[in-house]
């Protein structure tokens, strides 16, 4: 019997780009740039990079859904 081998999962990101994450939420660049203004995600400042923690965008998207029903 042959062994299936699976291919290794790639990890998320710990930190992804403003326009990943609007990509990530379906939303748009600015809409990112506002949820940051007003304080509802956090941005990490590396050299000229905004950052956001892939682990906090998850769970504003779950919060947000949560929301809708």
């Amino acid at each position: 019997m042959p062994h299936e081998r699976s291919l290794p999962r790639q990890a998320a990101p710990l930190l992804i780009s403003e326009a990943e994450a609007a990509r990530l939420l379906g939303v748009s660049l600015r809409t990112i740039q506002k949820l940051l203004l007003t304080g509802r995600l956090k941005s990490k400042h590396i050299g000229r990079r905004t950052l956001l923690r892939h682990a906090e965008l998850v769970a504003f998207a779950s919060a947000r859904e949560g929301g809708r029903r």
